[in-house]
C-alpha cells in the first residue's frame, strides 16, 4: 500500500520593507506637491473656459452686437479694397514710367549707336538660340523617352539637334565677325604684357665671348675700374695697358651679376692678357714675377731649412734682405718661369769696380777697403802690369786694380748679426751651428806687401 504523502502549502510571510531614507521621503513629498499644483491649474483653466463660453453665448444672443460686427466688417472690407485699388494704380504708373524710360533709352541708344542693336542681336543671338534649343531638346527627349523608350529619345534628340544647327548655322558667321577681332585684341594685349614683364638685361660680350648679364652699363664700368685697380703693372713696360671693349645686347636674363661677380667674370675672360700671380721684392725692389706663388714660397722656405737648429730656440734665421711676396693680378708677359727665378736667386751678382791706388796704400789695405782677402784680390788681378798680382808686386800711386766682389745675390743670416735690418715676411728659421756660414769670422793675419810710393 502506497501512502501518498501530501505537503501542506506553507504560507510565506510578507517581507519586511526596508525603512525609507530621508532623501526618498523628500522626493515623495515634492512629487505630491507638484501633482496638487497641476490639479489646481487644470481646475482654474476649466472654470475660465466655462465663463468665457457663457459670456460668448450671451453676446451672440444680443442683436446690437451683431449690428456692430457687421458694420466693422464692412468698414474693413472697404478700406482693404481702397488700398488694393491705390496699389494697382501705383503699379500701373510705375510700369508705365518704366516703359517710357525704356523707350527713351532705346531711342537715345538707337540715335547714338545706330548699329548697336544689330550688333547685340548678331553677337548674342546664337547664344540665346543655343540655350533655348537645348531647353526644348531636353523637354522633347524627356517626353519621347516616356512614350517610346530611351533609344527613340536619343534618335529624336540627335535629329532635332541636327535640324536646329542647320536652321541657325547662318548666324555663326555674324557672331564670328565680332568675336574674332576681340580675340585678336585680347591676344595682342596678352603678348604685350608678357613681353613687358620679361626680365630684360644687358648681355655683355668681350671678344665674342659672353661674360655675363648686368642691369645697366654702370655695373660693367664699375667692375672694369675695380679690375684695373687690382692689376699690378710690375715687370712690364709703361706702354703695356689692359684694354677691354665690351659689346652690349638686350636679352632676357633671369639673374644678373653685381660688380664683384662681373669683375671676376672679366678676369676669367681676360686670362690671355692678365692672370693671378705673385711678385717677389728684395729690399722693396721688384725681382721676379711668377704664376705659382706657393712654389716660390716653398723654395724660399727650403733655403732656410739647412740653417735651422731646433735645439737652440733663442736663435732665428732670416734673409739678409727684406723679402716680400705680393699676390695680385699681373700681365702674362711679366711672368717668369719657376726655374729661371730659382736660378736667378741662387746665382751670383757681379759688381764691376776699379780701384785707383793712392799714396800709402798696400795690397792688404786695398783688400780690406773693398771687403776682400789678399788671395781674392790676387785672383781678380791676374794681368797686373803684364803679370799676376803677388805679394812681391810693386804698386805705385795711380795704378788701377780690379776689386770686383763676386757675392751671391742674397744669403741667409741671423737677425741678431745684422741689427737694423727689418725681418723678412718669410717665416724665420733657426740657424744650424754646424754650417760654416754661421761660424764667427777669424782674425786675418797681416800679409807683408809693398806699399805704394
Amino acid at each position: 500500500m502506497i501512502e501518498d504523502k501530501t505537503k501542506e502549502p506553507q504560507t510565506a510571510e510578507p517581507a519586511q520593507q526596508p525603512p525609507k531614507k530621508r532623501g526618498q521621503k523628500l522626493r515623495s513629498l515634492w512629487a505630491q506637491f507638484q501633482c496638487m499644483q497641476l490639479l489646481r491649474r487644470h481646475r482654474f483653466r476649466r472654470r475660465t473656459q466655462h465663463h468665457v463660453n457663457h459670456f460668448s453665448q450671451k453676446l451672440l444672443q444680443n442683436r446690437l452686437v451683431l449690428i456692430v460686427g457687421e458694420a466693422l466688417y464692412a468698414l474693413g472690407f472697404s478700406a482693404e479694397y481702397a488700398f488694393v485699388r491705390v496699389g494697382r494704380t501705383v503699379c500701373r504708373g510705375v510700369s508705365g514710367a518704366r516703359l517710357w524710360v525704356r523707350s527713351l533709352l532705346h531711342t537715345i541708344v538707337s540715335m547714338a549707336f545706330p548699329g548697336a542693336a544689330q550688333m547685340v542681336r548678331d553677337l548674342f543671338g546664337p547664344i540665346m538660340l543655343f540655350f533655348r534649343g537645348m531647353g526644348s531638346l531636353l523637354v522633347h527627349a524627356h517626353r519621347v523617352r516616356k512614350e517610346k523608350g530611351f533609344g527613340a529619345a536619343v534618335k529624336d534628340s540627335v535629329h532635332y539637334l541636327v535640324g536646329g544647327v542647320r536652321r541657325n548655322v547662318r548666324t555663326l558667321p555674324r557672331m564670328a565677325m565680332y568675336i574674332l577681332p576681340v580675340l585678336a585684341l585680347a591676344g595682342m594685349v596678352t603678348v604685350v604684357q608678357n613681353t613687358i614683364r620679361q626680365p630684360y638685361a644687358l648681355e655683355v660680350q668681350v671678344n665674342g665671348q659672353t661674360v655675363g648679364y648686368v642691369a645697366n652699363e654702370d655695373v660693367f664700368n664699375s667692375a672694369k675700374e675695380a679690375v684695373q685697380e687690382r692689376i699690378n703693372d710690375a715687370g712690364t713696360d709703361e706702354n703695356t695697358k689692359w684694354t677691354v671693349e665690351p659689346t652690349y645686347t638686350i636679352s632676357v636674363a633671369h639673374s644678373v651679376l653685381d660688380e664683384n661677380e662681373m669683375a671676376n667674370a672679366i678676369l676669367k675672360s681676360s686670362s690671355d692678357q692678365i692672370s693671378e700671380g705673385t711678385a717677389l721684392y728684395l729690399d722693396g725692389e721688384l725681382t721676379a714675377v711668377c704664376s705659382d706663388g706657393t712654389a716660390l714660397q716653398s723654395y724660399l722656405s727650403s733655403l732656410l731649412e739647412p740653417y735651422e737648429n731646433p735645439e737652440n730656440p733663442n736663435v732665428t734665421v732670416g734673409f739678409n734682405k727684406e723679402v716680400t711676396l705680393e699676390n695680385g693680378i699681373y700681365f702674362n708677359e711679366s711672368f717668369q718661369q719657376e726655374n729661371d727665378v730659382e736660378s736667378m736667386l741662387s746665382g751670383v751678382q757681379q759688381q764691376e769696380k776699379i780701384y785707383t791706388v793712392q799714396t800709402g796704400d798696400t795690397l792688404w789695405s786695398i783688400a780690406q777697403k773693398n771687403d776682400l782677402t789678399f788671395r781674392e784680390l790676387c785672383e781678380l788681378n791676374t794681368n797686373f802690369k803684364g803679370a799676376a798680382l803677388t805679394e812681391t808686386s810693386n804698386i805705385q800711386a795711380g795704378d788701377e786694380l780690379i776689386v770686383t766682389n763676386r757675392k751671391p745675390r742674397w744669403k741667409c743670416a741671423s737677425p741678431r748679426s745684422r741689427p737694423g735690418r727689418r725681418r723678412s715676411p718669410i717665416p724665420a728659421r733657426r740657424p744650424n751651428p754646424k754650417s760654416t756660414t754661421w761660424a764667427p769670422k777669424r782674425p786675418r793675419r797681416p800679409v807683408k806687401t809693398a806699399s805704394a810710393v
